[in-house]
């Protein structure tokens, strides 16, 4: 009787180490998948955020970027956009914090699917972000590729940019054409 409640035990024992494994030292892809919906939440607000929430958004949002971020997303309306460095990326961010442009905003970044280098330090995220402006009636859907790093164990994003599909990212270049070859 003692000899199978110790196999059980110690079953239960190896289960709880790999899962405790697996939650305190998780692999690249869902240390990266965690981080940017972290990043998702933070950058996300509702219309009934206060002040301290909002500075609280604020404070932590560079945590995510390297000082030197170079950002190149191109958004319906405003054409393709460059935002160097981190300050620069902070003060958009401020802009659409502020209560006058925006009653809230909803980021979402769905359908990650990420690249681990070689060298485990890089790794490079394909993603779909979604942002939803309160009082719009259409959103933002645009697919990205992020960047990362790893800099004192936690991932940082240091380059962000839109993909171009065909739909959107063709009509520069020859008159008439797509893809080069004539109508």
């Amino acid at each position: 009787m003692q000899q199978p409640v110790r196999i059980v035990i110690a079953l239960i024992l190896i289960a709880l180490g790999i899962l405790g494994w697996h939650i305190f030292f998780p692999s690249p892809q869902t240390a990266i998948r965690s981080r940017l919906k972290n990043l998702a939440k933070v950058a996300s607000f509702k219309p009934k955020d206060g002040n301290i929430a909002r500075i609280y958004k604020a404070h932590h949002f560079p945590d995510f970027f390297t000082s030197d971020v170079v950002v190149n997303v191109e958004l319906r309306g405003y054409g393709e956009t460059t935002l160097t460095g981190i300050e620069q990326l902070q003060d958009a961010q401020r802009m659409v914090l502020n209560p006058q442009w925006a009653g809230g905003v909803d980021v979402e970044l769905d359908d990650i699917s990420v690249n681990v280098g070689v060298d485990k330090r890089t790794a490079v995220a394909n993603l779909t972000l979604k942002v939803t402006v309160e009082g719009q009636p259409d959103f933002i859907v645009k697919e990205l590729n992020v960047s990362l790093k790893k800099v004192d164990r936690q991932w940082v994003i240091y380059k962000v940019d839109t993909v171009k599909t065909l739909s959107g990212g063709v009509e520069k270049g020859v008159e008439g054409s797509v893809l080069g070859v004539e109508r």
